[in-house]
């Protein structure tokens, strides 16, 4: 028990059998019941903690369809980028032959 309280609080050395003050006794009890209010109100609870999961899962989701998007995109505009330099290619040999180039 002597390691729970802590000396500020005692006017008598610990281990005694003589209580601690009713001053002390009130001071402690009011620093713990703010210590105590301090926590509850800045403290996450397990339903907060599922609506954080819930909404990050979500994020991931969304997250993970764009990138899908993306790679989609990049495919497709490659495949253009292809098809557009074959018309460039095949463009340049008509002009070549009509006398244009």
């Amino acid at each position: 028990m002597t390691d729970i309280i802590s000396e500020e609080y005692v006017d008598i050395p610990l281990g005694t059998k003589n209580a601690m003050n009713e001053e002390k006794i009130i001071e402690m009890l009011l620093d713990h019941e703010g210590r105590l209010e301090r926590i509850e109100k800045n403290m996450a609870t397990k339903q907060d903690l599922a609506k954080i999961s819930g909404t990050l899962d979500q994020i991931l989701e969304i997250s993970m369809s764009n990138s899908q998007e993306i790679k989609m995109t990049h495919r497709s505009i490659e495949r253009l980028d292809n098809k557009a330099s074959e018309h460039d290619k095949a463009i340049g040999r008509i002009q070549h032959k009509l006398g244009f180039a």
